[in-house]
């Protein structure tokens, strides 16, 4: 190693100190704690276990879930393939994300007819009022992120919770 990147991999520790990145988790677990203690020494099976090939590993090797071509059936396979008693099935059937609908990018919001985003949606925690503009009853929504990938405008993103 040489004198810069000696002193470059200080300034990197202090970075990444400052910058806590939050990311949506796989569900069956809300203790943040227990996906940086544990997860960096395990292999990924969950990872590879989700059926929806969302579940990514961040650089600090721990599972999210990435959104962007599909969402989470909440199928169990993560939980029941974790070895490191991260994921567990006795914990809450959620992800720690809530469904946010942007009024201005959302055509339904612009008078236009489209409920696209509530038929993925089983928990129903998306609803019409005035059976035209849809919201996100925040109790109901499970954070699956179904809704986010089938939006025609993107209206729709996760938000961490």
């Amino acid at each position: 190693m040489n004198r810069r990147d000696f002193f470059k991999s200080f300034r990197m520790g202090f970075v990444n100190q400052i910058i806590n990145e939050r990311y949506v988790r796989p569900p069956y677990n809300f203790n943040e704690a227990l996906y940086s203690e544990r997860c960096p020494q395990c292999p990924a099976y969950c990872s590879l276990a989700c059926e929806q090939d969302i579940i990514m590993i961040a650089k600090d090797e721990t599972p999210y879930i990435d959104f962007t071509n599909k969402g989470c059936i909440l199928c169990d396979k993560c939980a029941e393939v974790c070895d490191s008693g991260v994921l567990f099935l006795e914990g809450p059937k959620k992800l720690n994300a809530i469904a946010k609908l942007s009024m201005e990018s959302c055509v339904a919001w612009q008078n236009n007819r489209c409920n696209e985003c509530s038929k993925p949606c089983e928990p129903t925690a998306i609803l019409f009022y005035d059976k035209l503009r849809p919201e996100v009853d925040v109790e109901a929504c499970v954070g699956c992120g179904l809704c986010v990938h089938v939006c025609p405008e993107k209206a729709i993103t996760m938000e961490v919770i």
